[in-house]
């Protein structure tokens, strides 16, 4: 094992806050494929890493035979990659004939599938917190009716539909950023 892995062990483990940075600046590196399909739960997983690791650490698991770094990297990966499965595997409202979904393409990697997956969870998670009126005028939308068809249907000018919409995508923005945990 490396002199330099052993120090930084020995100080992360103990709480030091230095080396609680390189690892932090680590996990930003190791997750960066994963971050723009859990930007909701990066939080969640930098922790879920840190108590992994520690937990390894403490164990022995980590016998030298590569670097730090390498190890690290390989616990990110997994780490991502099961909260990824995670939420693919979450039930939720029978909205999905509605949202349209990404066509895969043979040259697609084993990733981009399962990132792919977690952004259509997350699209139909917010279109199911949406309150009735505004799921029903998104689905008409996405079920490609015009705005006049459906202003006609709702007995609704063209313009008062046209604001609602507005307003409806307005809230959905609203509840995706508190999905993802956005505070802006």
């Amino acid at each position: 094992m490396h002199i330099e892995d052993e120090r930084l062990i020995a100080r992360y483990l103990e709480g030091d806050p230095a080396a609680v940075r390189v690892i932090d600046e680590w996990f930003t590196q190791a997750a960066r494929p994963f971050r723009q399909r859990l930007v909701c739960l990066q939080q969640d997983v930098r922790q879920a890493v840190h108590q992994k690791l520690c937990g390894l650490l403490r164990q022995g698991a980590f016998r030298g035979e590569s670097r730090l770094r390498t190890y690290f990297w390989q616990v990110v990966i997994t780490t991502c990659l099961r909260h990824l499965r995670e939420q693919v595997k979450q039930t939720h409202v029978a909205l999905d004939p509605y949202v349209p979904q990404l066509e895969a393409t043979p040259d697609d990697s084993p990733l981009n599938q399962l990132l792919r997956k977690e952004s259509e969870h997350l699209r139909l998670r917010t279109l199911e917190k949406l309150p009735s009126p505004c799921r029903q005028l998104v689905v008409r939308i996405l079920e490609g009716q015009s705005y006049q068809q459906i202003s006609e249907a709702m007995g609704l000018s063209e313009g008062a539909l046209r604001i609602r919409a507005w307003r409806c995508r307005k809230e959905a923005l609203q509840i995706y950023r508190r999905l993802c945990g956005d505070k802006s």
